[in-house]
């Protein structure tokens, strides 16, 4: 046994040593060689996948402790995040492979163990960070679709068991996910998971041992329950409230009646799949969540989750009916006259503050995004953020926020979603606006999430492209490859946000893949991972040019072009101007643009675009082009 990478030794040997009966599975060819004609191979599965763990033993430098996060097992407490590349991936749906090549054949889930055999094909792109989104054992209550979202946490301790690979017959989940991490560490890829932290399945695991950590509702007004409503004039002050709106609105008297004190454990039992607790007021059950912000939202309930009681006060004289309802001011921009520590309820914030130094200590995690953490209380987020680095002083926080401020920075995070999964082709100027700002919080580079709508479903491959490049060399800016994105996937994940109604309405009609059985296209020949792997190359290679954020770093050089579709940016070597980077893009996803770039200190020389390998060539710091629609072009001037 090897004690520096244990659970990827184990599971190595237990794939040399197996007599079990061959499995064959057909494996995308571009998770070998990007630069393959996409399509499918067949392998033996045992043989497949010790060769790759195999490759990946190779990699071991005799000393490195793999189960530990890449920045302890270094002795470094620097910041890694700004330097970052993500590939961001859903196990079920990203390893997931067919069980055969011809039309209609079955879909096999991903797992941890097909995650280990992609680890290759990620490094090939350029990413250095695996974020997985949850992994966490999914509850049964009211389960949305097939297989249920990853969001309805059953226990953040443990996995989705179905993330365990067939082939590793008696290896249990937990050592399979080990095995990844310590790959990837072996690899140079960091792990990152995320934590649905503010809601639970309404068949947690803890709802025995803490009734008190859920809202709990009289069991016939269960299938008609849904969010709170206001009136017109209630709602224009209610949403003031983020905004220093002092009058926080309870809901009726008659949505409040609804709930019901947090019942004994000894009355709670299992109906079903239902927890079902008697009380003196008749049977009670935990409610399932509805979008909170809003509080108009559109977005229907959601069955699946229950929000947790972060904080539990009791009726009172002032309050006569406590807080024991769900609405905005007790789960999102909570009532002053609730969110105070003597009304947190301390059982369960400890609970939280626990989960990711467990998977700190157990499988050496290097970063963590909580889930709508913005709308978790402050103190247990700073709570969470401190204990966690009190183990590994780099651990890595990401903010799901899409219109991030310094204050992001200051509450503990390394960098939030951001908002450039909604820029339209020629609304990319508002990345460019925002990256000027010298004390700018990091944000993702992105067009997409497992949230939105798919970027080559709004535009093409072209505006994936343009997207990518555009963004990938700003200061403050971590590329982020949403898994599928550099394939050309337009089904989207999940309806989250972004969406028309109607949009909304036609893919909620059809299998949406966070609930449901999904594959991407491994054999699209329009995928888009050379183009990514280039981009990645040539960032990595510029690394400390494009993390400058001193403003002689980041320059708008002057640009002309027909109805100004065309926007640029160079990054500057200030200590020698004649190394820079020079993008430029055609906005125009229709129509050709010519142009006309100043660019000081570029003389008289010729550039290999990295986007396409064409050829360019400055006259007296001026560059001229006819730029194709939607095209996008990477300058590299530092050689």
């Amino acid at each position: 046994m090897n004690k520096r990478y244990p659970s990827l030794y184990k599971i190595f040997h237990t794939l040399c040593e197996s007599s079990s009966p061959d499995t064959y599975i057909y494996v995308p060819t571009i998770w070998k060689d990007i630069n393959s004609s996409p399509s499918y191979h067949r392998v033996k599965a045992r043989d497949y996948y010790r060769d790759i763990i195999s490759s990946i033993i190779s990699l071991d430098d005799n000393k490195t402790q793999y189960t530990r996060s890449i920045s302890t097992a270094s002795s470094s407490a620097a910041k890694w995040t700004e330097r970052a590349t993500i590939y961001n991936a859903f196990v079920r749906l990203t390893s997931a492979l067919p069980t055969g090549i011809h039309a209609g054949s079955e879909i096999s889930t991903g797992t941890f163990l097909r995650m280990i055999a992609m680890l290759p094909y990620i490094k090939s792109l350029g990413a250095d960070t695996l974020y997985l989104l949850p992994v966490n054992k999914i509850g049964v209550d009211s389960r949305t679709g097939e297989l249920g979202s990853p969001y309805a946490t059953r226990d953040l301790y443990a996995f989705d068991e179905r993330l365990a690979d067939p082939t590793l017959i008696g290896v249990e989940v937990e050592e399979q996910f080990a095995a990844l991490v310590e790959a990837a560490h072996m690899m140079g890829i960091r792990v990152v998971l995320e934590y649905a932290m503010r809601t639970s399945s309404p068949d947690g695991v803890e709802v025995k041992n803490h009734p008190e950590w859920y809202y709990w509702i009289h069991r016939e007004d269960l299938p008609e329950f849904c969010s709170p409503v206001f009136t017109e004039d209630e709602l224009r002050e209610i949403k003031q409230v983020p905004y220093e709106g002092k009058n926080y609105i309870a809901p009726s008297d008659d949505y409040r009646r609804q709930f019901l004190p947090a019942p004994q454990t000894e009355d709670i039992t299992m109906d079903g799949n239902k927890y079902v607790a008697s009380t003196p007021d008749g049977q009670a059950v935990i409610p399932g969540a509805f979008a909170d912000w809003p509080p108009d939202d559109v977005q229907p309930a959601w069955k699946d989750v229950t929000y947790l009681r972060m904080y539990d006060r009791k009726a009172s004289t002032t309050h006569p009916a406590g807080f024991n309802y769900i609405a905005y001011n007790t789960i999102r921009f909570y009532d002053p006259a609730l969110s105070q520590s003597r009304y947190a309820v301390k059982s369960l914030w400890e609970y939280l503050e626990g989960v990711i130094p467990h998977y700190q200590k157990k499988y050496g995690l290097d970063g963590a995004m909580i889930d709508m953490g913005h709308a978790i209380p402050r103190p247990l987020i700073k709570r969470i953020i401190n204990k966690a680095r009190e183990i590994d002083p780099a651990f890595a926080f990401f903010e799901e926020n899409f219109y991030p401020t310094p204050d992001s920075r200051k509450a503990g995070y390394d960098a939030s979603l951001g908002f450039g999964w909604e820029c339209p082709p020629n609304g990319m100027e508002r990345m460019l606006s925002y990256c000027s700002h010298r004390n700018a919080m990091n944000i993702f580079g992105t067009q997409e999430t497992h949230n939105t709508p798919r970027a080559t479903m709004r535009y093409g491959t072209a505006f994936s492209r343009m997207g990518y490049a555009l963004m990938s060399f700003l200061p403050h800016v971590v590329p982020f490859i949403h898994s599928g994105y550099e394939l050309g996937e337009k089904m989207p994940v999940n309806t989250g946000v972004g969406f028309s109604a109607d949009e909304s309405h036609f893919y909620r009609s059809l299998p949406l893949s966070l609930f449901n059985k999904g594959i991407y296209g491994w054999e699209n020949p329009e995928n888009i991972t050379r183009f990514i792997s280039r981009i990645n190359n040539a960032r990595e290679k510029n690394l400390s040019m494009v993390i400058d954020t001193r403003e002689d770093s980041y320059d708008r050089p002057h640009i002309e072009s027909y109805e100004n579709d065309c926007v640029a940016y160079r990054r500057i070597d200030p200590k020698d101007p004649t190394r820079q980077i020079i993008v430029i893009a055609n906005t125009n996803m229709y129509s050709s643009r010519k142009f006309y770039l100043h660019a000081p200190y570029t003389g008289d020389r010729k550039v290999t675009d990295v986007a396409s390998g064409m050829l360019h060539t400055f006259t007296a710091d001026w560059l001229s082009y006819d730029m194709r629609a939607g095209e996008v072009i990477v300058l590299d001037l530092t050689e």
